[in-house]
């Protein structure tokens, strides 16, 4: 297993962004290509890459996170589609940062769902899927549509298929009414930054 590294999370969101869905799912599942590879077996194949917390939706969380600075997002977990399995990786930090280690691998059919306010539970835990990862959360679900129907499946040729999912309607009125909102809320004390982040420096006295 890794160790400590450069997290392909921290790298800026311009550096993986695409205006279609099936680019976007690329994207996140390319930047974890290297790091998944260790917990895949031979001849296994990535499909999609979907981020994943342990926490209660995303808008919930988002709310709490702002309104309580010592809330923990719980920010931790992967949830990776093959073209044989469901497996959850979790990171030793938040935020997806640290060292990888395997929850669990379990049967390919399963469909999953992202929602702004509820968790998804088929796995070992429950797990929010934030609905901005839709496109992968699509990816992996057109995947298992084509294993069930005997068909092989690419991500490229799912394109078209990917592009005419509709667009959540929460999303849009959550980033439009909530987030504007959250940012009237005055900025925490780095040092509550830091330590909501694992920074164990005491604060400034």
């Amino acid at each position: 297993m890794a160790g400590d590294r450069h997290h392909p999370e921290d790298r800026p969101e311009s550096e993986t962004s695409s205006p279609d869905p099936a680019g976007r799912a690329l994207a996140v599942r390319e930047k974890w290509r290297a790091e998944v590879a260790a917990f895949l077996q031979p001849g296994e194949e990535l499909q999609s890459v979907i981020l994943a917390s342990s926490r209660p939706g995303t808008a919930l969380r988002v709310v709490a996170t702002e309104l309580w600075p010592f809330f923990a997002d719980k920010n931790k977990f992967l949830l990776i589609a093959t073209d044989r399995a469901w497996l959850v990786l979790e990171s030793r930090s938040e935020r997806w940062r640290g060292a990888l280690t395997l929850r669990y691998r379990g049967p390919r059919e399963v469909r999953i769902d992202s929602s702004w306010f509820g968790r998804f539970d088929a796995f070992d835990q429950p797990y929010a899927i934030d609905p901005a990862y839709g496109p992968s959360v699509n990816a992996a679900n057109d995947a298992l549509a084509a294993l069930l129907g005997g068909r092989r499946w690419d991500l490229a040729e799912a394109a078209d298929r990917l592009a005419a999912q509709p667009v959540d309607p929460a999303m849009t009125l959550f980033e439009r009414g909530v987030m504007p909102a959250l940012r009237l809320i005055p900025a925490r004390p780095k040092w509550v930054r830091r330590l909501r982040e694992g920074d164990d420096r005491p604060p400034p006295g």
